[in-house]
């Protein structure tokens, strides 16, 4: 038998059972492949045992739904009682009510008569959460995701009531606290007693607090009060629906978050307030603990119910964007935002004849003085401000090399004339901030002692136009800039001293260009510190002091607030810049006859005589439907107030 027949045979063979052999690989093959996802399994399943075993709070919430909870007999009970008011609470869903004896009016926290299966209506918190593997944000609101599961709690404390809403998906309790008041009405998130239990899966981020108090309705007339700029109305049912909530932080946006792109300009609230007109009563809502990690929110009915809403809300922890990145993280490892004790409101009910936005803006006002925040008149009332510029830095050609050279505008000895020929023609009593009247002019180093642009005049020239502004009635203020660090010196240096963004970049400040609203490059500046201010008034306040200079006029500080990402410390709050801000401005109070504010900030209000570049208007938002003076009428008669430039 030679080879070729062999093969021959074997390959008739393998035609002849190329079936079976087919039958018999594809077998082998499935079982090889069963044996394998067997072994895979059982290899994840013990995997799944060993992590439960060994971490059972990454797996599972610790709070326990109990949905067999019977929370016993609806409807309100007396809680609390004054000369005027009555607080009742019902406890089997977390809602309160507040009558008004004198109006004969009851304020509820939730729509009456509603679908309880549309558990957003019967919310009195909406709470925002953080996935922490993926950065993810998510909305649950306290009625669907702890009253419905048997997890509210709830005790009697004076004046009022205290309930605890545990969340058992998300690991949260939630304490707030209602309390009667002289006023009507104080509602509470105890944020020091907040607890995060499953804090491996998710953290709280911030907490709308009673969204629907004093909602109106589809058969309701009135409106919603915002602090947009001097102040705005939303009419009940305008029927803009179409457009955006209103929705803005108080006291504006963080400037540590670097902009990449400009917008058209908005009025960012400067007052902790809002309210409403319902029918013929009202209140208003007064931030009291809490508004520089705060922010308001309004909405007419048609655009996500059948109510119109006002309402504040609370950023516990934020997370932050990375541009460059495109990613989202959680700022300083997830370390709570919010540093105060507890994020308070405050509830004022008005008589119907002051049922309105000018009555909410005279009961600001006697807010503001009954807690002191809020000084009388000191002198004064000059209906003219003026702007007057100093000396600039412009780059010019020395000898053939490019210089910034410091270029006189308005020398002392000009606007010595100015005021004169001001007081010839009867206009006593101006308010004058020389802007870029210090060495180095405007956007200089930081000035840390009072002393004179030798580009502007002499000394003499100087304690001239000081002694004539004094004869002429004229408050003359040398504007000092503390916040905008336009290059290092006098001790201070951008690398050490100005604030960081939470990727520890610097927080680069620009102008936009108006055309195209993109970054002017040329424009770049920085911020400083605010630990850092404290200690730099003194020392400015002490050379103001030897030269006998008795007014400051301080830009920024009044209508700027930010956060610092320190590198030691971690993320220091707008809080902590609050509190920063108040120590300077304590100083000036105690070291200055007079202090003017560029902004209009409530908190600068204990310490300013003046305010300028205070808003004359809102924005104008889509949703708005007026403009109101609020904070002019607010202000009336305490505070002198100027507009911008015109």
């Amino acid at each position: 038998m030679n080879r070729g027949s062999g093969l021959s045979r074997f390959s008739n063979w393998i035609r002849t059972h190329r079936l079976w052999i087919h039958r018999i690989v594809c077998a082998a093959v499935i079982a090889a492949l069963l044996v394998w996802v067997l072994c895979a399994s059982a290899s994840i399943i013990q995997a799944d045992k060993e992590r439960a075993a060994t971490s059972e709070v990454t797996t599972k919430s610790p709070i326990k739904s109990d949905n067999d909870r019977d929370y016993g007999e609806a409807g309100f009970r007396r809680m609390a009682e004054n000369d005027r008011f009555v607080l009742s609470a019902d406890t089997t869903n977390g809602q309160i009510s507040l009558e008004d004896k004198s109006a004969g009016e009851i304020w509820y926290s939730n729509p009456q008569g509603v679908d309880s299966k549309v558990s957003r209506l019967s919310a009195q918190l909406m709470v925002t959460v953080i996935d922490v593997a993926t950065g993810g944000t998510s909305v649950v609101d306290n009625y669907a995701a702890s009253i419905n599961r048997g997890c509210m709690d709830w005790e009697k404390v004076d004046n009022g009531i205290r309930f605890v809403f545990s969340f058992p998906k998300q690991g949260l309790r939630i304490p707030v606290v209602y309390t009667l008041t002289d006023g009507g009405l104080q509602a509470s998130v105890q944020a020091d007693q907040i607890e995060e239990l499953w804090s491996e899966v998710y953290l709280l981020q911030g907490i709308d607090l009673l969204p629907f108090f004093g909602a109106g309705g589809l058969d309701d007339e009135g409106y919603l009060f915002v602090p947009d700029g001097s102040g705005a109305i939303v009419n009940f049912n305008n029927g803009k629906e179409r457009f955006s909530i209103y929705n803005q932080m108080v006291y504006g946006s963080d400037n540590m978050v670097v902009r990449q792109t400009g917008s058209e300009p908005i009025q960012q609230i400067s007052m902790p307030v809002f309210g409403i007109r319902k029918n013929s009563s009202g209140f208003l809502a007064v931030i009291t603990d809490g508004a520089a990690e705060a922010g308001i929110k309004a909405t007419v009915s048609k655009k996500s119910s059948d109510y119109n809403q006002v309402y504040s809300y609370m950023l516990y922890r934020n997370t932050a964007f990375h541009e460059v990145s495109g990613s989202s993280a959680l700022l300083d490892e997830g370390r709570p935002l919010f540093e105060d004790n507890a994020y308070t409101v405050a509830f004022f009910f008005l008589e119907e004849k002051y049922a309105d936005y000018t009555g909410m803006a005279n009961r600001y006002r006697q807010y503001l003085e009954d807690s002191g925040q809020l000084r009388q008149n000191q002198g004064g009332s000059g209906a003219l401000a003026l702007d007057v510029y100093g000396a600039v830095s412009l780059e010019q050609y020395v000898m053939g090399v490019k210089k910034n050279v410091i270029t006189p505008l308005t020398t002392y000895e000009e606007l010595s004339l100015i005021l004169q020929e001001c007081a010839d023609q009867g206009l006593n009593d101006l308010v004058v901030q020389y802007i870029g009247a210090l060495k180095g002019g405007l956007q200089s180093e930081i000035v840390t002692g009072f002393e004179r642009e030798g580009k502007l005049g002499s000394q003499k020239s100087m304690n001239t136009l000081i002694r004539n502004a004094q004869n002429a009635g004229t408050s003359l203020f040398f504007q000092w800039d503390p916040i905008n660090l336009y290059k290092s010196g006098n001790g201070f240096q951008v690398n050490r001293d100005s604030v960081r963004t939470h990727f520890e970049a610097f927080a680069y400040q620009y102008n936009f260009k108006r055309n195209t609203l993109t970054i002017d490059q040329s424009t770049r500046w920085y911020l400083m510190k605010p630990a850092k201010l404290p200690n730099l008034i003194k020392d400015y306040s002490m050379s103001c002091a030897a030269k006998s200079i008795g007014n400051i006029g301080i830009t920024e500080i009044g209508g700027m607030i930010y956060s610092d990402y320190d590198t030691d410390k971690g993320l220091l709050s707008r809080n902590f810049t609050l509190k920063e801000w108040k120590k300077t401005l304590q100083t000036a109070r105690d070291q200055f006859d007079q202090v003017l504010l560029d902004g209009s900030n409530a908190y600068g209000y204990p310490y300013a005589d003046i305010l300028v570049d205070v808003p004359m208007s809102g924005t104008d938002f889509d949703m708005m439907d007026a403009s109101v003076p609020f904070l002019q009428i607010a202000l009336r008669g305490s505070i002198r107030i100027y507009g911008g430039s015109l």
